[in-house]
């Protein structure tokens, strides 16, 4: 079993040189170089890939639609198998209606940071900032996580992530390192694996506050 990343593991660097408005996540795509040697892997039947993102499900079945891969968006909350079934991975009821009336502060501090963007998804939004001015997106990124902290959404079932680069709000629990552990229990039972899963090398970025596979 392979664990693979999606941005930034596996997709080409955007070219932010004379940028002037926003970049859409849907714009990412995967490196030429890779896609042939990445297809030969997730066919090979003594593999199982998953990629596992937080981006939304469309961006990551626009890419790999024709990849014998597992797909698992937005931090693991959705999951595809090889053979184009969907589910759930979280069992719990997912509570979104705080999305509505964070989209507009959101926005509100796009609009006001030169070179970055939000992404509204189905359990989290987010809100970039990683080609815009480094000292003035360091000051935003903090007003708007002191915004956070003290107003309505304090008090929702809700995590706020403060990335390298972006700030996120998204269901309470919910990350890559949690998800695997469903994932795992998923690709077991489809599988049908009786022998114990000895090796999983995982490439991806995660964040220091967030379990780590190999806690769980």
């Amino acid at each position: 079993m392979i664990i693979l990343g999606f941005n930034e593991t596996l997709t080409k660097p955007v070219n932010a040189d004379g940028m002037a408005d926003q970049v859409k996540e849907t714009e990412l795509n995967l490196y030429p170089e890779i896609e042939q040697p990445l297809k030969r892997l997730c066919d090979d039947p003594t593999s199982t890939v998953v990629i596992i993102s937080g981006s939304e499900r469309c961006v990551l079945e626009k890419n790999f639609e024709d990849y014998n891969v597992w797909l698992a968006a937005e931090h693991s909350v959705f999951i595809r198998t090889t053979d184009k079934n969907r589910s759930q991975n979280l069992t719990n009821n997912i509570h979104t209606d705080w999305i509505a009336s964070m989209k507009h502060v959101f926005e509100y501090f796009t609009t006001r940071t030169p070179r970055s963007y939000c992404e509204l998804r189905e359990t989290s939004i987010v809100w970039s900032y990683k080609y815009s001015d480094f000292e003035f997106r360091r000051r935003q990124a903090k007003d708007l996580l002191n915004h956070l902290r003290t107003g309505r959404i304090s008090n929702a079932s809700v995590d706020i992530v403060q990335g390298e680069r972006s700030v996120e709000v998204r269901v309470n629990g919910v990350s890559k390192g949690v998800g695997i552990h469903g994932i795992l229990g998923q690709v077991i039972r489809n599988k049908d694996i009786k022998a114990p899963i000895d090796y999983v090398p995982c490439v991806s970025h995660f964040l220091p506050k967030q379990p780590q596979p190999t806690q769980v």
